[in-house]
């Protein structure tokens, strides 16, 4: 574990629990060990935020945020779960989790299919694993020569990412 702010310490393990115990019995180890490592990054980060607030409520939108990037919202993957679903495990209101997912989303700079929050089980299915920034140009890797390919391997370009915000 990362070091954690003592005053922060109680609160950590409290929402840490309530994550560990919701990931076995609806989703797995790896969820469990990304949203652990949100938990410990935002506490690092702005642990006075996350003092305030019920331990439910935040354990939920973390779950949310790593389930948001990862797909777990959709019927078509595994392990899936309805939104609905999730705000009921944790029994929270929609409107608490929307204000929490925004204040994460900020407070650790996440964006949608953000490749440092992509499950490793997950990183072949983000679109912008493959995205290059090739001269000014946003390329998919997968579809560049060959050649163009060796280079980003080189580099050690992919894996890389870059989001345009409009």
């Amino acid at each position: 574990m990362a070091v954690i702010p003592k005053e922060a310490e109680q609160r950590y393990y409290e929402i840490e629990k309530i994550i560990e115990e919701f990931a076995i019995k609806y989703l797995d180890e790896e969820y469990s060990n990304f949203s652990s490592k949100l938990l410990e990054s935002l506490c690092r980060k702005n642990w006075k935020k996350v003092l305030r607030g019920k331990s439910n409520v935040w354990a939920c939108a973390i779950v949310y945020v790593i389930g948001k990037i990862n797909f777990l919202f959709d019927s078509n993957e595994k392990p899936y779960m309805k939104v609905k679903d999730l705000f009921s495990i944790f029994n929270v209101s929609s409107s608490s989790i929307a204000k929490r997912y925004n204040e994460i989303c900020e407070i650790l700079n996440i964006t949608l299919l953000d490749i440092k929050w992509t499950l490793p089980s997950n990183i072949e299915k983000n679109p912008l694993t493959w995205l290059i920034n090739l001269d000014g140009f946003i390329t998919d890797i997968r579809y560049s020569s060959k050649n163009i390919q060796e280079k980003a391997l080189e580099k050690n370009f992919l894996i890389t990412f870059l989001i345009v915000m409009i």
